[in-house]
């Protein structure tokens, strides 16, 4: 996963992980589980995203990814880092 060294090296963006999947017949997030491990690998920032066109899915399974990831994150020793966006510019939270 070569692009994820150059998103890593550039340190200024980070992976959404948008959940329109899972509410869809494909029934998963994107990206996949091992490319979300790949990116806590290299500890480079994620955000959620639902993709939602409808209210009802705004931060549907929000909780439950983020539980999948902290347990990516500690199996892989590594800090879960999450983006935060203020005024277009991106901050970063570590979860442990």
């Amino acid at each position: 996963m070569k692009f994820l060294d150059e998103v890593k090296r550039t340190g200024e963006m980070a992976v959404e992980i948008n959940h329109s999947g899972l509410y869809r017949p494909v029934k998963e997030q994107y990206p996949h589980d091992e490319m979300i491990k790949a990116c806590i690998e290299r500890e480079i920032p994620l955000v959620f995203g639902s993709d939602a066109h409808r209210s009802s899915y705004v931060g549907y399974q929000f909780e439950e990814t983020l539980k999948k990831c902290i347990n990516f994150a500690n199996s892989l020793q590594k800090p879960l880092t999450m983006a935060k966006f203020s005024q277009k510019v991106m901050k970063r939270e570590y979860f442990n």
